[in-house]
């Protein structure tokens, strides 16, 4: 096949791929309502090598969501930016990030060991071994000053 074919078979592609349905985003709404805001772990450890671990979970009522993570460790380090994803799956035990990256499809699997319960006024989530806390409104995340910086971009974060 020619490429110049084979880039126009790829433009069309694409161009139907945007025509399509939107994804069936997972909505937090009724019983789910109290899982919608800004989850934020920080985990820190300064012994004789400097740990850290911070995560930022956005869930947006309407079923978007975003994802950050940054953690280093001696000898190993991870940044994930999820900056336009949505809920597609959520049950008791799992919750799942969808992002679309041009022809293809990502997901992020959560394992919630333990799901959102509330202690006086703040509200608590444990996913992948790591206990969240929802932000209270207007309290500020910090994630711009996280050690791993913002190369990829990150999306509108509430």
């Amino acid at each position: 096949m020619p490429a110049r074919a084979l880039v126009l078979l790829l433009l069309f592609s694409t161009l139907l791929a945007g025509c399509s349905d939107p994804p069936p985003y997972v909505k937090l709404e009724g019983d789910r309502a109290h899982l919608s805001g800004v989850w934020l772990y920080q985990k820190q450890d300064f012994g004789s090598d400097v740990a850290f671990d911070y995560r930022m979970l956005v869930l947006y009522p309407d079923g978007r969501a975003v994802y950050k993570r940054c953690s280093k460790s001696p000898g190993a380090s991870k940044s994930v930016n999820l900056g336009s994803a949505y809920v597609s799956r959520l049950t008791d035990s799992e919750l799942v990030l969808t992002t679309n990256l041009f022809v293809t499809t990502v997901e992020t699997e959560f394992t919630i060991d333990r799901p959102a319960w509330q202690e006086g006024n703040d509200w608590f989530m444990n996913l992948d071994g790591a206990t969240f806390r929802r932000l209270k409104p207007g309290e500020q995340t910090g994630h711009e000053s996280w050690p791993c910086g913002d190369q990829q971009g990150s999306g509108d974060v509430v």
